[in-house]
Order: C-alpha cells, then structure tokens, then sequence
C-alpha cells in the first residue's frame, strides 16, 4: 500500500513538474541563426548599431558576414579594440576580395586610433602574404597539397631524367614545395600560438607572471601580440614583430581566436 502510495505521488510530482516547465516555456520565443542574422540586419540598415549587435551576439554559430557586421557596428559605437578583433575573426577562411576589405577597413581604423602614426606591432610582409594567399584553405587541404607535389617531384626524378624540360620541372616543383611548406609552417602557427589585441590605452609586459615583476615594456591600446602560454590571470606574449616579450595581464588583451 505505501509503495502504491509513493508511487502515485512520484507521478503526480513528474506532471508537476513537466507543466511548470511548459508554462515558464510558454510564449518565449527561441530564433535560429539565420532569423537571428536578418533581424540584425534590419537594425544595422537601420542605423540601430546597438541592438543590431546585440541580435548578432545572441547567434551561436557566427560566419563570417556576422563578424563583419559585428565589427562595423563596434566600430560606430566607439570600441576599436573589439571592432579589431571582429574583423580579424571575419578574415579566418575569407576569400581574397574579402580579406583584402577587411584589411583596408583594419588599416583604416589603425590610423584613426593612431592619428596616423604607423608604429604598430603587426605581423610582418611576409607572415601577412602567407595569411592572406592561404586564407581559404585548410592546414589538412594544403598538408594533401604538400605531399602530392613530393610525389610529383619523384616522379619527375624517376621517369623524367631525359627529357629536355627535366631541369624546368624539377625548379617549378621545388618552388611549388617551397611555397606551400611556408604556408604549412604559417598555419601551424596559428594553431600554436593565438592572436591577441591590447584593449588597454596602457599594458606593461612584466618578466613573470605577477605585478612584481619587473617591468620590461610597454605597450598600447591596439597593438598585436602572439599568445604563447596562458595561465589564470595571465598570458606569457610577444610581439607580432618578435622584438617584445614578457607576460602581461589577461585583462590587459583580447584574444581573437
């Protein structure tokens, strides 16, 4: 009888429980991705930057037409540094026209911050070059690359030795090898160390990870730095162009990837 009983009241709890729920659900509305997009896009067309970026925000899966917008609409709201890194997110797998728009707009909102001084601590010419050439594709896509042109090229050494164009054939693959083993390397990189910004109009790079450290740099608000190690409340950095490192505090930046 009792265990008749408890059951009884173990049902009685579990319908409670599932109409609550039911009720509390009742009337919210959940959006997808896309609904969430086009919502946003209404907002930014109509110059409502704020609550576009908030529709953005709420998406769980953002492309990179998503993260451009983002960008935009921080860069309207006066926030540089969330704007940059928005941008450098929208770069990841872009295709070249596009990775070249975003750069200009990244350029352009360099020298506003900066009032037109160009002592920015970015990646380089040719890191930069190989960023951009190898944007759309993948690490797997052009380690696959990387091999076939191995294998061409000892098929080359095997069945070519006599043919006139021999020497030709051997330079382009080796170029080819060269070129590709370099963006190889530059995607790996990426995957080794993260892309940072500074968000602070002041950061010191300290020699340890802790205030009383010695003080060994400075930096400023925007500028670049590659994340090499990460432990709570700080980020062991150096500079995109490998002249400064040194650890700096993780509210000190942002990470962009």
């Amino acid at each position: 009888m009792d265990f008749m009983v408890r059951k009884k009241n173990i049902i009685l709890l579990m319908v409670i429980l599932w109409s609550g729920q039911s009720l509390m659900g009742h009337g919210v509305k959940t959006y997808s991705d896309e609904e969430l997009f086009l919502q946003g896009q209404l907002h930014y067309q109509a110059a409502d930057y704020a609550q576009a970026l908030s529709c953005y925000q709420l998406m769980k899966n953002k492309g990179k037409a998503a993260f451009y917008n983002m960008g935009n609409c921080y860069t309207y709201l006066k926030s540089p540094v969330d704007a940059l890194v928005c941008w450098y997110r929208a770069q990841k797998g872009a295709s070249y026209q596009d990775y070249d728009a975003l750069e200009t707009s990244i350029n352009e909102l360099r020298h506003e911050v900066r009032a037109g001084e160009c002592s920015i601590y970015g990646y380089g010419r040719v890191p930069h070059f190989f960023n951009r050439t190898f944007s759309p594709y993948s690490l797997l896509s052009m380690q696959l690359l990387l091999i076939c042109l191995w294998y061409l090229f000892f098929l080359v050494v095997r069945y070519c030795k006599r043919s006139v164009l021999f020497l030709l054939y051997l330079i382009c693959i080796l170029m080819g090898i060269f070129f590709v083993s370099g963006g190889v390397w530059f995607k790996s990189k990426q995957q080794w160390y993260r892309h940072a910004v500074v968000r602070s109009e002041q950061a010191s790079l300290f020699s340890g990870p802790d205030t009383k450290y010695h003080v060994l740099f400075s930096m400023r608000l925007i500028d670049e730095l590659q994340v090499c190690e990460h432990i709570p409340g700080w980020c062991r950095v150096q500079a995109g162009d490998g002249t400064k490192a040194g650890w700096i505090e993780e509210g000190d930046i942002e990470i962009v990837e």
